[in-house]
């Protein structure tokens, strides 16, 4: 069967002869998870570019959470020893469906791939290789192809550990089709958080040890056109998030601060100083707390201080003082 839908493809990602495994990674064994509901259009396409990894020593899992669709009847098309399908009776959402492929996942890594997504047949080596010559590596993400029905741009990943520490922060730079992680037992997806779901694993995940990216283009995500109207919706998640995570006062403006990392154009320069300042007075405790991340976040919030104007004002220069020119380069090129 051929994959359709991936002419956007540049040939030499399709070309097996360019990403041979090596003879050391041969033996490492692969959970690739995918959980499924209602994706009978676009199932066989992600399945199969999975089968096509150049790396072939995986075993793929899928979980259908009560598909209503012919999704179960395409899947079954595929015979194949490496996959195995899981079907619910009824649906339970995703973090029940993802959770039950943990248990049954029996590979050294974990990767993960949505069902309405592809991965590029290079996927698993490259990331193999990554995390078994990175040993302080837990988990590595990829650069990826994000579209829509009426737009696409490639989402860069920075591969700087303690900058992809600081994004998380305050949102998740990783497209999860392309996370890829060790087999860590206890990990899991916590049903409450709704939109923050992946955050909130990858922030587990990294507890014990390194993020890494790749620059390279390993994936294509799609989205809906509605993907980017849904900011305001996730500022609720984004708000406790940051109350969890950062050493930061209960009277912090942490609303402001969220704006300031989601949609800056909506606050004045007042605003934007006031809650720099605030973040600046207490950078001594979230740099006790999180020691690697102080020159990230002020990287991070000088490159977001930038994108307010165009026009250099005093808020600007005195925060782009406090600035590290290539981390904000890379988050520029990487479209934070």
């Amino acid at each position: 069967m051929t994959i359709s839908s991936v002419d956007f493809l540049p040939k030499g990602d399709f070309n097996r002869s360019s990403a041979q495994p090596l003879e050391s990674f041969q033996n490492i064994f692969v959970s690739v998870l995918m959980p499924v509901y209602n994706m009978q259009n676009s199932v066989l396409d992600s399945l199969q570019s999975v089968l096509q990894q150049s790396h072939q020593n995986f075993e793929l899992l899928l979980f259908d959470d009560g598909s209503t669709d012919n999704t179960v009847e395409k899947i079954n098309s595929i015979q194949d020893p490496r996959l195995t399908l899981f079907k619910g009776i009824t649906n339970q959402g995703r973090p029940f469906a993802r959770n039950f492929l943990l248990q049954k996942a029996k590979g050294k890594y974990i990767a993960w791939l949505d069902a309405d997504d592809l991965a590029y047949p290079s996927r698993l080596y490259k990331q193999i290789e990554f995390c078994e010559n990175n040993p302080k590596c837990v988990a590595v993400g990829a650069s990826s192809l994000v579209f829509s029905p009426s737009f696409s741009f490639t989402k860069d990943l920075v591969n700087i550990p303690t900058l992809l520490r600081a994004q998380l922060l305050f949102k998740n730079p990783f497209v999860f089709s392309s996370f890829f992680h060790k087999n860590i037992p206890g990990v899991v997806f916590k049903s409450a958080l709704l939109q923050t779901q992946d955050t909130d694993f990858i922030w587990q995940i990294s507890s014990f040890g390194e993020l890494g990216g790749l620059s390279t283009l390993l994936c294509k995500h799609l989205v809906s056109d509605s993907h980017q109207s849904s900011l305001s919706s996730s500022y609720p998640y984004i708000l406790q998030g940051m109350k969890n995570n950062l050493p930061l006062p209960s009277n912090f403006p942490f609303q402001s601060l969220a704006i300031l990392f989601r949609e800056p154009k909506k606050l004045s320069l007042n605003e934007i100083d006031f809650v720099l300042h605030e973040l600046k007075k207490n950078i001594p405790n979230i740099a006790g707390q999180y020691p690697e991340l102080k020159t990230a976040i002020h990287s991070i919030f000088s490159y977001h201080v930038l994108k307010c104007s165009y026009l250099f004002s005093p808020i600007l220069i005195k925060y782009l003082i406090l600035a590290n020119p290539i981390w904000i380069y890379k988050l520029y090129k990487s479209r934070y």
